[in-house]
């Protein structure tokens, strides 16, 4: 019988293309359970665990959706980049709460005797894809509950960064800021889906007018 099996070695979270597979004919005595036949029936899956070359492609090792600890990095949109800030003071990111999901305006200080923050055009409207502790975990919605340590002990944790979904000139403007900037975010939707929809097609709308501008100003 024709079964398909991995044609290199995969590592667990892999998104499986044609060139990753291979069919070779076996016995059909002994075959593990819901191995594939079809090749086209893995594409597009992820691989779930580590495989070899050789190994065959069963049901089990397959998943739909990604399977690692980020899935919100997996699939970024055309386009779009994922970068992070940092946001270290509870001051600095609305005392803690920014969640997964959240859409944020920032703020920068450039300078630490002005008494007004600057708001880029370009960061009125951004999506929180993570918010990450000091050694890397992500921080959990709990419902308003307070957060403990990740650690044994029972200290909470500050938030460190938040990575946020953004276009390239978004990326631009955060990297500068963070390398020369005090950054402040501001909640300003979550838990609407609507209102989210909404704002970050503002946001989008912003850059689009600008392009649009930037080439009748060329013509």
């Amino acid at each position: 019988q024709d079964v398909v099996c991995f044609a290199e070695d995969v590592k667990a979270g892999t998104k499986i293309t044609e060139s990753l597979l291979a069919s070779v004919e076996m016995s059909g005595y002994h075959l593990p359970s819901g191995v594939l036949r079809d090749q086209q029936s893995a594409v597009g899956e992820y691989v779930t665990t580590d495989a070899l070359a050789g190994d065959l492609v069963t049901a089990a090792r397959l998943s739909k959706s990604y399977p690692g600890t980020d899935p919100q990095l997996a699939n970024l949109p055309a386009g779009k980049v994922a970068i992070s800030v940092s946001l270290k003071d509870l001051a600095e990111s609305v005392s803690g709460k920014l969640r997964e999901g959240d859409v944020i305006q920032l703020f920068a200080v450039e300078d630490d005797s002005a008494l007004t923050a600057t708001a880029p055009q370009e960061l009125q409207y951004v999506e929180v894809l993570a918010a990450t502790y000091s050694d890397g975990a992500d921080v959990a919605d709990d419902g308003g509950k307070s957060t403990e340590s990740i650690d044994s002990g029972s200290s909470k944790e500050t938030l460190a960064t938040v990575t946020l979904l953004c276009n390239p000139q978004q990326a631009a403007v955060l990297a500068g800021l963070e390398h020369n900037a005090k950054i402040h975010a501001a909640l300003v939707v979550r838990g609407n889906d609507a209102a989210k929809e909404q704002a970050l097609k503002t946001q989008d709308d912003y850059f689009a007018a600008d392009s649009s501008a930037a080439v009748e100003g060329g013509n």
